[in-house]
């Protein structure tokens, strides 16, 4: 599944979900959808910021 599929089913989700969880091997991305900002941690206790500058 290429990224753009995977946000275009995202907008789909908004109305129902307010969070989203993907979980990739060990690391676990969360998606909070109303502030448009994802989350990411592993095991190992990292933390990422990423935001989403590119949806209008």
């Amino acid at each position: 599944m290429k990224v753009n599929e995977l946000t275009l089913k995202l907008c789909h989700l908004t109305s129902k979900l307010a969070e989203l969880t993907l979980k990739v091997g060990e690391s676990t991305l969360k998606i909070d959808i109303l502030t448009l900002k994802a989350h990411q941690s592993t095991l190992k206790g990292r933390h990422f910021n990423i935001v989403d500058k590119g949806v209008s």
